[in-house]
């Protein structure tokens, strides 16, 4: 299976998944900062980056898995479902 993660770097919000070199770092300095993250070892992960000048106010992850036969299935989660971690404004940007 086949993980591909679609972005908005036009807008500067950037999904690093784990087949990026910078993930693992990434996770470590997370990890430093707020403790162990769930979920850790997920292939299906991804870090998201906000690297333009507003927040984000809210998120809705969307999945498609495409079958060897060519077949589409779209899944999302409503937002109410998911867990994100927020870190204040004044968390420190190493990436």
């Amino acid at each position: 299976m086949e993980f591909h993660c679609e972005d908005f770097p036009q807008f500067g919000v950037v999904l690093v998944p784990p087949s990026d070199p910078e993930y693992d770092r990434l996770l470590v300095d997370i990890e430093r900062h707020v403790g162990p993250v769930d979920g850790r070892d997920g292939e299906f992960s991804a870090i998201l980056i906000n690297r333009s000048q507003h927040g984000i106010a809210a998120i809705q992850p969307m999945w498609t898995f495409e079958e060897v036969n060519g077949r589409t299935h779209r899944m999302s989660l409503a937002e109410g479902r998911i867990q994100p971690s927020f870190f204040p404004s004044g968390f420190p940007r190493s990436h």
